[in-house]
């Protein structure tokens, strides 16, 4: 009989749950905790979907806790990540497997025996969640969040995540996250990514937390991979028959993703032939992260994309079959003005995010560059300038952060006497200006207001400001 038991915290693994009260119930012995938790010397605590969940809620009812077995597998398990891409009956198997069963063959049901993004037998952790936690609750607890496969940093604080060294291999182990985890050598799971990859992972940890919450009802891998096809015909991905063209679709998400985003996931697109993709897209696929990948690419994020109509394939077909007719009816093709509407404000949103990247990591160390949408594309590695009118959110950014001519030529002008001083050099009206090279070229020619500034800087020696 248990004498506890502990008030679950937001967005917990119930690993995690049953790991706290193992420290609570002062248990020297972690077969004695699951033995008074679950009524057997079998049941094994697991990370991503644990088992028995019935017997565990049936030592509650004395505690008057209402929480139900489906409310612990939806709240404070992973399998709300893999529900909607399975099939109605195959959940319902699964959940009864999950309450009233020992967990058997669980992997399989679900299709993670299949191989791409496997789960790890590491706890992960972030240092932020974990100090944050530590101060305010006196305890920390393991988020469900972080444990998920494919994501690397925390959606919370984007810092990259750590992982235990211990390794749950012994399934009887139950674990508690301490402030020890801080003096401690751990271990991150990535070392050091480009500026792309970075902003890639923060989106995704963001966007797989959101579907994480949703929880949302099973439709199946058949029924995405329907709209899936629907939003790339949208997009134009068609050969003149109506196909959909997969070397040209493959070409166009190996450009959306780093390289090393799709190393990460496991989930490199190599050829346009075969591998991962090429299945994906003609059969569907069950893992989660896949799917946001997919998500993401056609629609901006996840929340865009489940925000598409619910009869969104009936719509498209009827719409093509009109269009094949040369009807018109204003009414179907509102659907395409829909999506066309969510697919932009997506990429409005992650472009904006991309060039305030950019801009706070604007390095004139060298020597200033001028903030301007062609240096801003160079360094982005894409051209968006011709795609303003569709893209408000950035539009409103870049006219924040924009330099006029003037405003540059000043900062120039600023950077050119530190440097000079950096170097012990006399500051002289000539030397700026040659350091600057405000009169090397002629579009470079220097207004009278820059002229004043640089005679008034040089004679009071002012550094930067």
């Amino acid at each position: 009989m248990i004498s506890c038991f502990p008030t679950p915290y937001d967005e917990e693994l119930l690993y995690s749950i049953l790991s706290r009260y193992h420290v609570y119930s002062g248990n020297r012995s972690e077969y004695r905790s699951l033995y008074e938790l679950f009524g057997s010397t079998t049941t094994k605590a697991t990370i991503a979907f644990q088992s028995q969940l019935g017997s565990l809620v049936s030592k509650l009812i004395p505690f008057n806790c209402k929480i139900s077995g489906e409310d612990l597998i939806s709240k404070h398990t992973l399998f709300p990540l893999f529900q909607p891409f399975l099939d109605e009956s195959r959940v319902n198997q699964i959940k009864n497997n999950m309450i009233n069963s020992s967990g058997t063959g669980l992997y399989s049901q679900i299709g993670l025996s299949q191989g791409g993004i496997a789960l790890d037998y590491s706890l992960r952790y972030c240092t932020e969640c974990l100090r944050e936690e530590i101060l305010t609750l006196g305890e920390a607890y393991w988020h469900r969040i972080h444990q998920v496969p494919g994501v690397y940093v925390c959606p919370s604080h984007y810092t990259v995540l750590m992982k235990t060294e211990t390794k749950l291999l012994n399934k009887f182990r139950l674990i508690s996250p301490t402030a020890d985890l801080l003096e401690q050598a751990s271990t991150p799971l990535i070392y050091g990514m480009d500026e792309k990859t970075k902003l890639e992972l923060q989106e995704l940890a963001k966007d797989a937390l959101h579907l994480l919450q949703q929880n949302l009802m099973p439709k199946g891998k058949n029924y995405y991979k329907g709209v899936y096809t629907m939003l790339l015909k949208l997009k134009g991905f068609t050969y003149a028959a109506g196909l959909l063209s997969l070397a040209t679709v493959i070409q166009d998400f190996k450009n959306r993703y780093s390289e090393t985003t799709l190393a990460l996931l496991k989930s490199e697109v190599i050829s346009h032939k075969e591998g991962w993709l090429i299945d994906f897209l003609r059969y569907g696929q069950i893992h989660p992260m896949r799917n946001i990948l997919m998500m993401r690419y056609l629609a901006g994020s996840v929340d865009s994309f489940l925000k598409l109509p619910e009869n969104l394939i009936p719509l498209y077909q009827q719409n093509n079959h009109k269009r094949q007719a040369k009807q018109k009816s204003n009414k179907v093709n509102k659907i395409d003005d829909y999506l066309t509407e969510q697919i932009w404000r997506g990429r409005d949103k992650r472009l904006n995010n991309e060039i305030q990247s950019v801009i706070q990591n604007w390095n004139d160390d060298l020597k200033p560059v001028m903030i301007c949408i062609s240096s801003i594309e160079k360094r982005l590695g894409k051209r968006f300038s011709k795609a303003l009118t569709k893209l408000p959110i950035t539009n409103e950014y870049l006219s924040l952060i924009l330099e006029t001519r003037e405003a540059f030529q000043i900062r120039r002008v600023k950077w050119a006497i530190s440097k000079l001083k950096e170097n012990d050099e006399r500051v002289t009206v000539k030397k700026v200006q040659a350091r600057a090279s405000l009169s090397a070229r002629r579009h470079f020619k220097i207004s009278e207001n820059v002229t004043k500034i640089i005679e008034e800087l040089v004679r009071n020696e002012v550094g930067i400001t």
